[in-house]
């Protein structure tokens, strides 16, 4: 989803101030290697939907997770 939709203000608004009921959805071997930690995805349905009334789902994997605490490295 762009960031220029409300819908995206709204779920990173919700984000920063109150905790996410994430579900685990899905859970795999790390395809990495056998001595990685699982990969783990977590989704959470917007109630509120779209403004064209379709269903948000938005996911998150701890892959990403691991990355984003990751310093960041010269671009």
């Amino acid at each position: 989803m762009p960031r220029t939709r409300a819908e995206d203000k709204r779920f990173r608004a919700r984000v920063q101030k109150e905790q996410v009921s994430w579900s685990e959805v899905y859970r795999e071997a790390n395809p990495r290697g056998k001595e990685k930690p699982e990969v783990v995805y977590h989704g959470f349905e917007d109630e509120a939907g779209s403004e064209e009334g379709y269903r948000i789902l938005w996911y998150l994997s701890s892959q990403k997770q691991q990355r984003d605490k990751r310093p960041a490295g010269p671009s």
